[in-house]
């Protein structure tokens, strides 16, 4: 029990065992033990015996989902615990079984906790690459998600799909290079983000392609304020003129996320083909977006955010212009 309330508090740890594991640490010790196995608790170091021994004694539990919802090579996945893994993939533990819930194999876990080593072993077993969990996110999805670079690495190397497109999150059908700029847990290296979408560029992943309601990824590295991600992208070649579904520019979006690092970002690209008035389908311009936030323009304070979207959005207007009457 102590180690599952541990485990909850750990770092990149996989989405599914969020729920799950608190609904299993809602049971009392005993009546958690009854939902296990002897080889669950060898696992977990709960026992006298080995993995080994009690493999010997339950041979039938290798494939066994405990109360939360996981297998024996689940857990020892998610622990990052090598030598159980190698132990139970000789043991022929179903390396694609899959948990119950989110229907997570166990590269999906591998891949969320970051764990590189175990990804491989799973792979060299045979593991499915692109396998789907319920929300439609492939193992890839979460390395990058959880800003993994040596394990994004090791799926593109390994004939990951770059192209899947999934059903959830804050940005509907994400791509792969949206969750990679979408928040995580814990912040996200810099250096690691650009890195992902450097890898993920050369090996074909479309830096324009947007989710369903037309936000690109360029619009969610403004949602997000990740200037580093902005910079890899227009650096990779990612446009900057598109519209989203709604018909918002850049310049709606800096209006509603952009602090003063994202707005920086913003100012040293090549806007002058994006007009900063431009109106979205429902009649807004940026500068009206700004407005409905309350941030009128006699109440802005120099120094604010607020400040400096507004700065922006005037030299812009003034770029933009020039460039017309060229």
């Amino acid at each position: 029990m102590a180690e599952i309330s541990l485990m909850l508090s750990l770092p990149g740890r996989p989405q599914e065992l969020d729920g799950l594991a608190r609904k299993a640490i809602t049971l009392a010790g005993d009546e958690f033990r009854d939902h296990s196995t002897t080889v669950h608790d060898a696992i977990f170091g709960r026992g006298k015996i080995s993995l080994e021994e009690a493999l010997d004694i339950e041979p039938k539990s290798v494939d066994t989902l405990d109360a939360a919802g996981l297998s024996p090579l689940h857990w020892a996945v998610h622990r990052n615990d090598i030598a159980a893994v190698q132990t139970l993939l000789a043991w022929k533990a179903s390396v694609d079984l899959l948990s119950r819930g989110e229907k997570r194999t166990a590269l999906h876990i591998a891949a969320r906790a970051g764990h590189t080593a175990c990804a491989r072993m799973l792979l060299d077993t045979g593991a499915d690459i692109n396998y789907r969990d319920v929300y439609q996110r492939t193992a890839l999805c979460l390395a990058a998600l959880s800003g993994a670079v040596e394990l994004v690495s090791l799926l593109l190397s390994r004939g990951a799909d770059v192209h899947a497109q999934e059903m959830d999150g804050e940005v509907a059908g994400a791509t792969i290079l949206q969750r990679a700029i979408e928040p995580d847990t814990h912040p996200k290296d810099d250096a690691a983000l650009e890195l992902i979408i450097q890898q993920l560029a050369q090996f074909g992943i479309d830096l324009d392609r947007a989710g369903k309601s037309g936000e690109t990824p360029i619009m969610t590295a403004i949602r997000y304020n990740s200037p580093a991600a902005f910079r890899a992208l227009v650096s990779g070649g990612a446009q900057l003129t598109k519209k989203d579904s709604k018909g918002r520019t850049v310049f709606h979006y800096a209006a509603s996320f952009a602090d003063i690092p994202m707005i920086r970002a913003l100012e040293e690209a090549d806007l002058s083909m994006v007009d900063p008035d431009a109106h979205d389908r429902t009649g807004q311009t940026a500068v009206t977006v700004l407005e409905q936030k309350g941030e009128r323009q006699e109440d802005v304070e120099k120094g604010t955010a607020s400040y400096s979207r507004r700065t922006m959005i005037a030299a812009a207007r003034l770029r933009h212009s020039q460039r017309l009457s060229r």
